[in-house]
């Protein structure tokens, strides 16, 4: 993964009473699209917005992915889910500013870096945020499928 913009997916799941924190990265090699799971965590905390957005940053640092080449995070609708990958922006904001005005100690040059850098100051000064299209179908049906059920017991 190293200079490739990533799109990460984070998800959280509860099976047999685990608490399991997903973090999925998706990128382009070699001209086909490559999905690896970077982590499943099992978390024992509250998944506070501060927690889950630690908790992706230890997965980054251990496979030495900046924030920097993170294109996008996709995750459910849940609303500390959604903070923590505002979170993460924030966190990207702050080091896109320092990057901005010197402050920084990486002075690592190469053209890939520079060309990465280049492409996402043009696209977005901040990473995208992605609600996942397919769970938000699955609620909007479970709506439908419970407004209805409710209709058809109602008749009866």
């Amino acid at each position: 993964m190293r200079g490739k913009l990533v799109s990460l997916k984070v998800d959280s799941a509860v099976r047999y009473s685990r608490h399991v924190l997903g973090v999925n990265a998706q990128y382009e090699l070699d001209g086909r699209m490559v999905c690896r799971t970077l982590a499943m965590l099992e978390v024992h905390e509250s998944q506070t917005a501060k927690f889950l957005k630690n908790r992706i940053l230890d997965v980054l640092k251990r496979y030495h992915l900046p924030l920097e080449q993170i294109f996008s995070i996709t995750t459910d609708n849940g609303a500390n889910m959604l903070a923590a990958a505002k979170k993460l922006q924030q966190e990207f904001a702050m080091l896109q500013s320092q990057v901005e005005h010197g402050t920084t100690d990486d002075e690592d040059d190469t053209a890939e870096d520079n060309f990465i850098e280049a492409l996402m100051a043009e696209l977005t000064e901040q990473f995208n945020i992605i609600r996942c299209a397919i769970r938000t179908l699955g609620l909007a049906l479970n709506d439908v499928i419970t407004i209805q059920k409710g209709e058809i017991q109602s008749y009866f």
